[in-house]
């Protein structure tokens, strides 16, 4: 089902989106109001650059409401909302039903997994700049207003920033670490956390045209695997605010760490061997910290029982 441009009231002041009668919308939600601060045109009286924002998703009904709602609240006048939905058969399709007026595309059908179905919604946007909000995610108010403006001097490629990390009830309970990184970086500590909020990140679509799309045989370390590919390249701009919520629920990847974390681990080992490679000489005191991480691990494992015993 695709939908030419938008005729979302990106300027209306107090306006809200018409929920058609959810019983989600009730919600406490962080936000409900359409931002009506947000200029028609920019500073030097140019358009805004078009912006696509890809939100795949998957029988993820109870939060894809709030994100996509989060997206059009922004009220930028120069959006592209593409929703990449995997078949799913909760309750999906009636929300999506109930705001494609304000979707510039949206089907759903199955795929192949998440990375396909960002890669899908990639492969069609036409925006200046890109990014991609998972369907249990949101913004926060006046993300785009801090981030786009960036933008405009050419030598930013990549933008990033602060997140929060929200519960089943949307309600925040812990900061998202996220730290500025090396131009050149490549990742191997990951035990010390991941200093990119993916929700955060922001780009310009021709990088995926210079350096290519989201790896689809990766499950768990696919943003990780793009951007350690992109930072060999250019830059990532690091902006000081929060931005974003990431939501940590049952059903998550991420949602039981200590039974999915060694499934993160070996696709991120997989990464690192391919941009830390120990052939090379400069890489190998990031392989010796993996080295002794790991070893910590295994003494860990081993030496456990016998002090549990004591």
């Amino acid at each position: 089902m695709k939908f030419g441009a938008p005729n979302f009231p990106a300027i209306i002041p107090h306006a809200r989106i018409d929920s058609g009668g959810s019983d989600n919308c009730n919600k406490e939600w962080p936000w409900t109001e359409l931002r009506s601060d947000f200029p028609k045109y920019q500073a030097d009286g140019t358009v805004w650059p078009k912006v696509s924002i890809i939100t795949p998703s998957y029988n993820q009904a109870s939060f894809l409401e709030e994100t996509v709602r989060s997206v059009l609240l922004q009220g930028y006048p120069n959006l592209e909302y593409i929703v990449i939905d995997g078949g799913s058969t909760d309750g999906s399709i009636e929300i999506l039903q109930r705001y494609s007026p304000y979707l510039y595309y949206w089907h759903s059908r199955k795929d192949s997994g998440q990375a396909n179905a960002i890669n899908q919604g990639l492969q069609m946007a036409t925006g200046d700049i890109v990014a991609w909000l998972n369907s249990d995610d949101t913004y926060l108010p006046g993300m785009f207003q801090k981030m786009i403006p960036l933008f405009k001097d050419l030598d930013v490629n990549c933008v990033y920033g602060k997140a929060y990390f929200s519960n089943e009830d949307s309600q925040i309970f812990e900061d998202y670490p996220a730290k500025p990184i090396a131009h050149g970086w490549k990742r191997m500590c990951y035990w010390r956390g991941w200093p990119i909020p993916q929700p955060t990140v922001l780009f310009r679509r021709d990088l995926l045209e210079r350096y290519g799309y989201l790896d689809e045989s990766l499950h768990f370390g696919l943003d990780y695997e793009l951007f350690i590919r992109f930072t060999q390249h250019v830059p990532f701009h690091f902006v000081n605010e929060y931005l974003a919520t990431y939501r940590v629920h049952k059903s998550a990847k991420t949602g039981d760490w200590s039974q999915n974390k060694s499934n993160f681990f070996r696709e991120d080992l997989r990464v690192n061997l391919r941009y830390a490679p120990p052939s090379q000489i400069n890489n190998w005191p990031l392989w010796m910290c993996w080295i002794i991480f790991l070893s910590k691990c295994h003494a860990k494992q081993i030496l456990n029982p016998i002090f549990h015993r004591w």
